[in-house]
């Protein structure tokens, strides 16, 4: 039995993208745990998967913004 709650995770990545991608001086890991997306450490590993897949890129001082791709995506869907 597979214990991974994947809806969940997939929804959890598609809020840290779109909180990515609507900041323009970008993000870093602990500003999406004060917001109450996600906690710190599960924002940083989210966050490198998104750069692993070209959808993010490091900035200065920490903080991570939106690549070109992610910006001009189509609209996330929330899994059902």
């Amino acid at each position: 039995m597979d214990r991974r709650d994947t809806a969940r995770r997939a929804d959890t990545m598609r809020r840290v993208a779109e909180r990515l991608a609507q900041s323009r001086d970008g993000l870093r890991p602990d500003d999406l745990s004060e917001e109450g997306v996600v906690p710190a450490d599960g924002a940083a590993r989210i966050v490198k998967r998104l750069m692993w897949r070209g959808l993010a890129r490091a900035g200065c001082a920490g903080r991570y913004l939106a690549s070109a791709a992610l910006l001009h995506a189509a609209p996330l869907e929330r899994c059902t």
